[in-house]
Formats: structure tokens, C-alpha cells, sequence
């Protein structure tokens, strides 16, 4: 296993998870770590325009770069009637990821227990093991190296060589309620965890290394319970009525709900 990707943790506890964020930002300054929660320990990371999508009997076979630009353009021609704006290429991918176009972006959080909680609530993979990726931040930066969208002198998010985190325009409230953060990179049909940065520039590649810690899947109700005594759930983390909704309903079956055999 290389310097730059390892799986080795297996975390037992809320404090346990902490603990190890801590003590891998040791020597790093404390906005440096993003994480990520998979409900599938055998998943990797890759963004939605790469992996299959399924429909009525049908799939698409992954990446293709053609559907990548035909969806988004589709999405900006059909968006405008209810944005009553134009959206540029840069904000359009946020926009499209938002709600639900498949795009190369891949979603992160600053926040240990919002990646803990997407470990851990689907309930079509309770009996899997989940996983919480964390990756940090290349040290020390240089300013000129973060990537603002709003700088032409950086390319727009699908143009990038390697792998660059992107703080979002605001497009959505849920974005500063999960401390959202996202990920681009050059070749999405690419799990994050397979490149190799000595391949990018120093300024092409964010991230100096990633780990993958297992979320037994024993223990994935005890860990839904806890975050929600800790305020982690939709309500919290989808601040809109759909989000207070399904919080309602959750909350409700939690309370008097019976648990069943998986």
C-alpha cells in the first residue's frame, strides 16, 4: 500500500472517530482534513458522471465525457426558466450537482460526524460495512494555489489536470449546514485513491494523502442513534422543508418504531 492511500482503521466510537481526525492533523493546520462517508466499505471514490446509472431495466457503462457536457448543457437550457438568469460553466456544475445531474465533483465535509452520518443511513446497506474516507490537505499552500472559480485565471471545475478541492458558490443552504466542500479532478472515471500525485504538479494535486476507516456495520444503528441525540439529521443537515420532513418521519420511527431482523 502506498504513502498517499491507506486503510487501517476500524472506528468503534463517536470519540474514537475524533480521536483519529485529531491525531492525523497533527502537524496540520485544523481546516486541512475533508472526509467523506460511504455506506459500502466497497466503494471507492468515484463522482456520479463515472459509476452506472440505472433505469427501467437499463444502464449507462460509465464515464463518457460527451454525456458529461450534453447533461449539463441540457440542465442549463431547461434551469433558466426557473432561475430566470443565466448560469455560467462555473457555477453550473454546482448548480446541476445540487440537484442531482451526475457531474465529477465528489462531496466532502470539514465536519467528522456529517461523513459518520452518510456511513451510516441507508438502510439498503445496514448490513454492509460503511466507511468514512479523510484526506489532507497538501501542506502549506501557497495562496495563489487554491482554486477560486471565480478566477479566470484558473480553469473552469472540468478543465482541472488533477485533483483540486473547490469551495462552492452558495447554491443552497445545505451546503454550509453539512460544511460541504468538493473535490474535481481530470479523470473521472478515476477512483481519487488510485492516482499518483508525482504524476501532477504541485498546483494540480490538493491532496497529500487519503485514509479509509471501516464503519462496522454492528454498529451503524448505535452510531444513527447517537448522532441524532447530537443533532446530526436531516432536518440539520437539509435545512429545507423536505429536510424537516424526512427528520419528522425518521425522528417518528425511531421513537416507536420496532426493530426488525436484517
Amino acid at each position: 500500500m502506498s504513502d498517499f492511500f491507506r486503510e487501517c482503521e476500524t472506528i468503534s466510537s463517536i470519540e474514537d472517530l475524533l480521536d483519529k481526525v485529531n491525531s492525523l492533523l497533527a502537524g496540520y493546520s485544523i481546516d486541512s482534513a475533508y472526509l467523506r462517508g460511504q455506506a459500502d466499505y466497497a466503494w471507492g471514490l468515484r463522482p456520479t458522471i463515472s459509476r452506472r446509472l440505472p433505469y427501467a431495466g437499463f444502464e449507462t457503462q460509465g464515464y463518457d465525457k460527451d454525456r458529461e457536457n450534453n447533461l449539463l448543457h441540457r440542465f442549463r437550457r431547461y434551469a433558466r426558466a426557473f432561475l430566470e438568469r443565466d448560469v455560467d460553466e462555473r457555477e453550473l456544475v454546482f448548480l446541476a450537482r445540487h440537484h442531482g445531474i451526475p457531474v465529477r465533483l465528489l462531496d466532502w465535509t470539514s465536519n467528522p460526524l456529517v461523513a459518520l452520518y452518510y456511513a451510516c443511513v441507508d438502510d439498503g446497506k445496514l448490513n454492509k460495512d460503511g466507511s468514512v474516507w479523510v484526506f489532507l490537505r497538501r501542506k502549506h499552500p501557497k495562496r495563489e494555489d487554491y482554486y477560486d472559480i471565480y478566477d479566470s485565471n484558473w480553469p473552469p471545475p472540468l478543465e482541472v489536470k488533477g485533483v483540486k478541492i473547490i469551495y462552492a458558490p452558495y447554491v443552497s443552504p445545505r451546503i454550509p449546514a453539512q460544511s460541504g466542500h468538493f473535490t474535481t479532478q481530470a479523470d473521472p472515471d478515476k477512483e481519487i485513491e488510485t492516482y499518483d500525485p508525482s504524476n501532477y504538479e504541485v498546483k494540480d494535486f490538493d491532496v497529500e494523502k487519503i485514509e479509509k476507516w471501516k464503519i462496522p456495520s454492528g454498529k451503524k444503528t448505535d452510531f444513527i442513534l447517537q448522532l441524532e441525540r447530537c443533532g446530526i439529521n436531516e432536518r440539520a443537515l437539509f435545512p429545507d422543508l423536505d429536510g424537516i420532513a424526512r427528520s419528522i418521519v425518521r425522528t417518528e420511527v425511531l421513537r416507536t418504531g420496532l426493530s426488525i431482523a436484517l
